[in-house]
């Protein structure tokens, strides 16, 4: 590769067969060469779970993500936080929807007993992610905000429920988040639905209460 530079000028960009750049402070013009497409296997694979992790964390990222994630990550927004949680499957190079990870944090992980769909029929349908009983007597020294997700994996359609102390009728006792499918806008084959789980304590400054993720609970969603 030559480092002279017959223009004068600073060529930035491709220019025609050539294309400018720079180097430590020198400018020189090489030739244009189409950038390869390389289609490996393991390239794929790794392309895939990309994408949908990509789908997913844009899907939530204003809503859950961004308000949610404690601590809150340094130097790197909680979008990709949420992609570097995922570096395992990253590297195995094998997306498996049971291991995509919402949250992977120390808190108190709920279990996922049961999905329900209702029978009410499309677009006032919900599907409920039900959990455990839990309830904490002072709500407003431990706010809290359990936090369901609905990925359709072959649409790449992202819904989300929360219900927290903050929007509740009954503080500090949770067993399950709702959500609507309405946002669907198709018909659903409930058989592509992957249900995810997550439980946070939400900071509390007056008392110096830290705000925390807990690691992301899974299920299958089935057909109603």
């Amino acid at each position: 590769m030559a480092t002279i530079n017959w223009i004068k000028a600073n060529l930035r960009g491709k220019l025609g067969e050539v294309v400018g750049s720079s180097w430590k402070g020198t400018h020189y013009v090489k030739t244009y060469t189409k950038p390869g497409n390389p289609r490996t296997p393991g390239q794929l694979a790794v392309r895939g779970i990309f994408k949908h992790l990509s789908t997913v964390a844009s899907g939530i990222y204003h809503q859950v993500l961004k308000p949610y994630t404690f601590p809150t990550p340094q130097k790197m927004t909680a979008y990709n936080y949420m992609i570097h949680v995922n570096k395992p499957m990253i590297t195995r190079k094998e997306w498996d929807p049971a291991d995509l990870k919402i949250f992977n944090g120390p808190y108190r992980t709920l279990p996922i007993t049961a999905v329900l769909v209702s029978n009410k029929g499309l677009p006032n349908e919900e599907i409920s992610i039900d959990t455990d009983l839990v309830e904490y007597p002072d709500p407003k020294k431990t706010p809290h905000a359990l936090i369901g997700v609905i990925y359709d994996a072959k649409k790449g359609v992202v819904l989300h429920g929360i219900y927290s102390d903050e929007n509740s009728n009954t503080p500090g006792l949770f067993e399950g988040v709702e959500i609507k499918t309405a946002d669907f806008n198709y018909t659903v084959d409930f058989e592509d639905l992957h249900a995810y789980l997550v439980f946070v304590q939400l900071p509390v400054q007056e008392i110096g209460r830290i705000g925390m993720v807990s690691g992301t609970a899974y299920k299958k969603v089935t057909s109603p």
